[in-house]
């Protein structure tokens, strides 16, 4: 009888583990998941910012030199 209810215990306690050990494993994907995630969202945030940075330059090159051919002409 003592011997059944410690068997139960057991099992009991088997499970418990495995299910804390689950819930931590899924815990590290999901945070794995999340900074992946992460990290191409603020890689795409600044290869935004660099290009609209280098296409306002170019722009601004364009520009200049619109300016200057013009003031050259005349």
């Amino acid at each position: 009888m003592i011997s059944d209810i410690l068997e139960i215990i057991g099992c009991g306690l088997e499970f418990l583990f495995c299910g804390i050990l689950e819930i931590i494993i899924s815990i590290f994907w999901w945070l794995i998941s999340f900074f992946k995630w992460l990290i191409s969202h603020i890689a795409t945030v600044v290869l935004t910012i660099v290009i609209t940075q280098h296409q306002k330059q170019l722009i601004d090159f364009f520009e200049l030199s619109i300016l200057i051919l013009k003031n050259h002409l005349h």
